[in-house]
C-alpha cells in the first residue's frame, strides 16, 4: 500500500518562487533600423547594408525584474550596457563595422550579422612562389555572412577568367572552394605572375555600384634556377679549363651571384653588385676586378636555343681556368628579383687528366693476367698429357715383351 501525502507549505512557496522568477527572466531581441530606405540592398538571401548610409541597432528585453541590464556587443562601438534597451546608431556605415553584433542580459542571447558591400571586406591573400610552382592558388576571402560569386580577372580590366574549360590547363575558378582561382602553370613562359583581381558578382542584384567592387591580388615568384641537364654532380679536370652553366628565368638579363663551399672556405666569386670588365682574353666575357682564374659571361648562342628561347631563359657560365684540386666543392647560383632570391647547387670534383684511362689500363692488365693464366694451364696441360702419352707407349712395350714371353715358353714346352 502507498500512501500518496501532501507536498509541504515550504515546498509550495519555492515551486511559486521558481516560476515567477521564469516568468519574470524574458527574452532579448536585437533590432536594425535603417535611416533610410536606399540603406540597404538584397543579394541573394542576404541583406547588404551600404557605405555612407545610417543605420540604427537596438537590443531591448522584455524583463520586468527591476535592475536587470542587458549588453550590446559589436565591431567598433566596444560594449554598451543599460536598463532595460541598448542602442548604437551609426550615422554613416564604413566597412570596419560589418560583423556579428550580440544582445544578451545574461540569460538568453540574440545574434545579428551586418552585411556591409564594401570592397575592403574582400581580403586578399597574396603569393609568391619560390620559383613557378605547376598549380598556384589565388584566394580573395569575403568578411560578409556568407560568401557571394567572385569573378576573376587577369590585370584589372583584363577578359574574365571563369568559364575557362579546365582543360585548357590554364584557369579555374572553384565556387565550391569560396570561388578561389586554380592557376596552372604549363611552363615557365609566358608567365602568368602578376596582378589579378576578384571582383563581386552583383549580376543577380539590382543593385549597380559607380565602380566595380574589386581587390587586387597579386601572385608573384622568385626565379628559377637550375643547371644545365639539371646536373648535381660535375667533373672537372685537373689543369684543364672547365665551364659551369647556371639557367635562370623569372628575373630578365640582370646580375647572378656565384658562391663556392668546400671543405676549406665558403666565399663568393661573384656578387650582385661587383665591379667587373670585359676580359682582355675574349669578347663579352666578364672577369673579376683584379683578374684571376675566373671569367663570367653570358652564352647567348645557348639562350637561342629552342627549348631556352621558348622558356625566355638566360644563361649564365662560370668558366674556371687551370682547375686544381682547391675548386673542389659546391658552386651555388644565385639569381635575384624584388620578389626575393633564388638559387641552384652543383658539386664540383675534380680529377686527374689520366683518369679515363686508368678504367683501359685496368681492363688491359686483367686480360694480361688472364693470358698468362691460361698459357700457365696450357703448358701444364700439355707436360701432363706427355706425360700420360709417355706412361702409355712403356705400358704397350711392357705388355708386348711379356706376349713374346708366353709365346716362347709355349714353343719350348712342346
Amino acid at each position: 500500500m502507498v500512501i500518496v501525502g501532501f507536498p509541504s507549505l515550504s515546498h509550495l512557496w519555492l515551486v511559486c518562487c521558481v516560476v515567477v522568477l521564469r516568468l519574470a527572466e524574458g527574452v532579448v531581441k536585437i533590432g536594425v533600423d535603417y535611416l533610410n530606405d536606399s540603406g540597404r540592398v538584397v543579394i541573394g538571401n542576404q541583406t547588404f547594408s551600404l557605405p555612407g548610409q545610417g543605420v540604427r541597432i537596438s537590443c531591448r528585453s522584455d524583463t520586468s525584474l527591476p535592475g536587470t541590464k542587458i549588453s550590446l556587443t559589436g565591431p567598433e562601438i566596444g560594449r554598451l550596457g543599460g536598463p532595460p534597451d541598448s542602442v548604437v546608431i551609426i550615422d554613416s556605415i564604413e566597412s570596419k563595422h560589418g560583423g556579428l553584433y550580440g544582445c544578451t542580459d545574461g540569460s538568453s542571447v540574440d545574434t545579428y550579422f551586418l552585411n556591409v558591400l564594401d570592397a575592403n571586406l574582400l581580403v586578399a591573400e597574396n603569393v609568391t612562389t619560390n620559383g613557378t610552382q605547376y598549380h598556384v592558388t589565388l584566394k580573395c576571402n569575403q568578411q560578409f555572412q556568407h560568401p557571394l560569386p567572385l569573378i576573376w580577372r587577369y590585370q584589372e580590366n583584363g577578359p574574365v577568367l571563369n568559364g575557362i574549360p579546365k582543360a585548357a590547363h590554364t584557369y579555374e575558378v572553384k565556387p565550391d572552394a569560396n570561388w578561389s582561382l586554380v592557376i596552372t602553370n604549363m611552363g615557365r613562359y609566358p608567365e602568368k605572375t602578376g596582378n589579378y583581381f576578384c571582383e563581386l558578382n552583383l549580376t543577380d542584384s539590382s543593385y549597380r555600384p559607380d565602380k566595380p567592387l574589386r581587390k587586387l591580388v597579386e601572385y608573384n615568384s622568385r626565379p628559377d634556377v637550375r643547371f644545365l641537364a639539371n646536373d648535381i654532380r660535375k667533373a672537372a679536370t685537373r689543369a684543364e679549363r672547365h665551364t659551369l652553366t647556371c639557367i635562370y628565368t623569372g628575373h630578365g638579363h640582370g646580375k647572378v651571384k656565384w658562391i663556392v663551399k668546400n671543405s676549406i672556405a665558403n666565399y663568393t666569386i661573384f656578387d650582385y653588385d661587383d665591379q667587373r670588365e670585359v676580359c682582355a682574353s675574349a669578347n663579352n666575357r666578364l672577369c673579376t676586378n683584379p683578374p684571376s682564374r675566373f671569367q663570367l659571361y653570358r652564352d647567348l648562342e645557348l639562350e637561342q636555343t629552342a627549348d631556352l628561347k621558348e622558356q625566355n631563359e638566360s644563361v649564365s657560365v662560370l668558366s674556371i681556368d687551370n682547375v686544381n684540386d682547391l675548386d673542389r666543392g659546391e658552386y651555388w647560383c644565385y639569381v635575384r628579383n624584388k620578389h626575393g632570391e633564388n638559387g641552384a647547387m652543383v658539386f664540383l670534383r675534380v680529377k686527374d687528366r689520366f683518369a679515363a684511362l686508368w678504367p683501359f689500363l685496368g681492363v688491359l692488365a686483367e686480360i694480361i693476367v688472364l693470358a698468362l693464366v691460361i698459357c700457365a694451364c696450357e703448358r701444364r696441360r700439355n707436360k701432363e698429357l706427355a706425360a700420360e702419352e709417355e706412361e702409355e707407349a712403356a705400358q704397350l712395350m711392357r705388355d708386348s715383351e711379356a706376349a713374346r714371353e708366353r709365346e716362347a715358353s709355349v714353343r719350348n714346352r712342346k
